[in-house]
This record gives C-alpha cells, structure tokens and sequence, in this order.
C-alpha cells in the first residue's frame, strides 16, 4: 500500500516511495487524475461555488456578516430625517374638510382652521407631534367655537341645554322627572298599599304562602268528605259496570265476583269429560270438558298442583349446529329447514375447548340474514368459559321453509377454542 517516507527511514528507498505514493492521484507529467481520484469528488459550477457546498461554520459566518449590513442598512432609514421620514414624503388619505394629501399639508390644514399661524417645513415626528398639540390647545380655547361645516355648538349652548326645564327632548316640563330616591319611595309605598291596588278590594285577604300550605294539608288530610270514595266520579263509558263513583265501582265488582267463584271443588259436576281432556269455565256455559292445547298428553304432572294453580307446557324443539375442531371465524355454516310455522324462543351455545384471551360470538341468520338487529345480543362464550348463556333474538317469527345459517364472528384471541355446538330452541306457531 502507497506511504509516505518516514524521516531518519527508508534510506535509499525514500524517493521511490515519495513517488508511489504521488502516483496514487498524479499522472506522469504532473496533473490530476480523472478517474475515481479527488479530481472526480467535486466539479466546480461554472456560476461558482453555491454556500450551500460550503462547510456549516463558513456558512454560518455568511449569514452573519448578510445580517449585519441588512441592520446598518435599516439604521440608516430609520435615523434618516431629511427625506424618507419627512412630512411631506408621507401620504395623507384627505377627510372631511381636509383636502391635503400629505401629512405636512394636513398638519399645516388643521392649524389654520384651529386659529394658529403655524407654518411647518420638513420636521421630524417629534417635531410634527407638537405642532399637532398647540393646534389642539388652540382649539380647546375656544369654548364658543362652532364648526364650519356642522354647526355643533360647544360649552354655551351645552350650558344652556343642561339648565333648560322646557321644551328638552319633547318632555313639556322636566322639573317633574322623579329622582331615583323620589321613584324608590313610590315603589315601597305602592307595595305596602293593601286596598284598591290591582283591582282586588283589599289584598290583606290574600293567603301567604304558610297559609296556603297548610290548607292544601288540611285538604290532603281530608278523608271523610273531599276525599271520601263516595265523592270521587267513576267514568263508565268504556266498561260494563253501571256506577258512577268510586264508592259504587267497587261495590258493584264484589257482587259480579262473588255471584260466580266456587264455594268448593263440590261444586264441579262433569262426568262427561274424556281421557286427555280438560275442564274449564265461563258463567254461561258453567263447566266444560275441552281438549288441552296440542303437545299436551298426559296431565299426571298436575297432581301437585293447589286448587288455585294453573299450568301451562309449551313444547319446544331444538335445532343443533356442530363444528368440529379448532375454530375460526366463518359465516353461513350449517343449514336447517323448518317444516312448520315456528316461534324461535332463544340460541345458545357450548364450547369442549375454552377460548383464551377473548370470547367467542355467534350469530343466527334466517334467509340470509341475521336475526339479531341488536348485535349486542348475540350469544357469546366468554373468555375461559365453555358456556354462552341463552338469549333472545329481535326476530322470531320463521315460516314453513325457511332456513337457518350460524356465523362465528369471533374466537378467543390466543386459543380460539374448539368444538362448537349451537342450541337454537323453537316452538310451533
């Protein structure tokens, strides 16, 4: 690898080193080489050298040095009094009376008008500020002074509006407007007036607020006349009852009562009923034997049964949905056809293997479509469990030929959980 000499070294040899080590980026006769050497690490731009191919502190002394002559160029506006600051280089928009278009003009405009014999050449603001002043203070000296162009009159004829009893403001004679102390007696007494105010004769009869409370407790305490049954109507319009109080309501449901509830079991005379039937009663007929509901076989189960009791069974049937193995969401599994008009009275569900780390979550689609609207509703086994608990879609009511479709929406999250069997509990229409 090309080197330097080293000094007190390379006796005899130093030369031949000095010039392998050149050799690395001269050719022989002296210039640069081209090719993959220092020459080819930068290329001068033909506008020169951007500052952003300079080194960070050589660019940093550039912006310095741009920023101090942008202030000593700002320095020498602002301390500049003779041209650029002057009044008469800077624009006045005229207004009102003053026609000038400069300050200088408008300063020397409104000294005039105010009285003062001011004339101003180029000054600077400080100078422009107090002419501004004395052309005020000369017009503040001037209490009966009246603009030109209005005619506002100033302290004279304020004066005279504020000590004027007549004719101010289309009031005939002020000297009759109440003071606030004059008003407030008025008030007080208006308030401590009980005849003839507000046209009540005399409103020491009305009732204080102590006073009315306890006559509404009286009132409410009152149970033999305001309150009394007899004293309260009854609307018959939409019942069989003829009464027309409270009192009478009552009395007449008694009656109808009494006239038809049994004494004793020793009242039911029927001989005629057949195996699998039943008795019941209505006041026209008396007792009756009818068939019972269908599904209802056998009645030993009402052998317990109080005198008072009633039963009544409602059988249901269960279609079954299995998935065998380690679950994963899917939809549309499973197919079961009803062969009748049916009511779905709830859908649960079994896991063999728990999920871990979240639930599993099911849902039931008739036709296609899921019967739980409220998707909070729908059957889940929760994290850990085997179980999901019955619940009740928001739809029910399934036709002969329709069909039933089980989605599994969710699984548990590090173990999904295995081995699915969903409950779908129905009964006939």
């Amino acid at each position: 690898m090309p080197r330097l000499p080293i000094p007190g070294s390379d006796e005899g040899t130093w030369g031949d080193l000095l010039n392998e080590f050149l050799e690395v980026e001269h050719s022989a006769d002296g210039t640069l080489k081209l090719t993959d050497t220092i020459a080819s690490k930068y290329v001068k731009p033909t506008s020169g050298i951007p500052k952003s191919d300079l080194a960070a502190p050589v660019q940093s002394s550039l912006d310095a040095a741009d920023a101090a002559a942008a202030q000593s160029a700002l320095d020498d506006h602002v301390n500049d009094t003779s041209a650029a600051h002057a009044a008469s280089a800077v624009s006045f928009a005229p207004a009102g009376a003053i026609s000038a278009t400069t300050v200088q003009a408008a300063i020397e405009e409104v000294a005039t008008e105010a009285g003062s014999s001011i004339t101003l050449s180029d000054a600077s603001p400080s100078a422009l500020a107090a002419a501004a002043a004395a052309g005020v203070s000369n017009e503040i000296s001037r209490h009966d002074h009246v603009h030109p162009d209005t005619g506002l009159a100033t302290e004279t004829a304020l004066d005279s509006h504020t000590t004027a009893t007549t004719g101010v403001h289309g009031i005939a004679d002020t000297s009759v407007l109440e003071t606030s102390t004059g008003a407030q007696t008025k008030v007080d007494a208006h308030a401590g007036d009980t005849t003839a105010v507000h046209g009540i004769a005399d409103t020491s009869v009305l009732e204080t607020t102590t006073g009315a409370q306890a006559k509404v407790d009286v009132h409410t305490g009152d149970g033999v006349d305001a309150h009394a049954a007899t004293a309260i109507s009854y609307d018959n319009t939409a019942s069989s009852l003829t009464a027309t109080d409270s009192q009478a309501a009552i009395d007449e449901l008694v009656t109808t009562l009494s006239s038809t509830q049994l004494a004793d079991l020793a009242d039911v005379v029927e001989t005629a009923a057949s195996d699998g039937q039943v008795l019941t009663f209505d006041t026209t007929n008396g007792w009756q034997p009818e068939t019972p509901a269908v599904g209802i076989t056998s009645h030993s189960g009402l052998s317990d049964l109080g005198a008072d009791d009633h039963l009544q069974y409602q059988i249901a049937d269960i279609a079954q949905f299995a998935r065998e193995g380690t679950l994963s969401v899917a939809s549309g599994r499973g197919r079961y056809r009803f062969p009748y008009t049916a009511t779905i009275l709830g859908v649960s569900a079994a896991v063999d293997t728990a999920p871990v780390g979240s639930g599993i979550t099911i849902d039931v689609n008739k036709n296609g479509t899921t019967i739980y609207t409220t998707q909070g509703n729908r059957p889940s086994v929760s994290d850990g469990t085997n179980d999901a608990a019955e619940t009740t879609p928001d739809v029910t009511a399934v036709a002969s030929g329709d069909h039933l479709t089980v989605d599994i929406d969710t699984v548990g999250s590090s173990t999904p959980g295995a081995d699915l069997t969903v409950f779908v509990r129905y009964a006939r229409a």
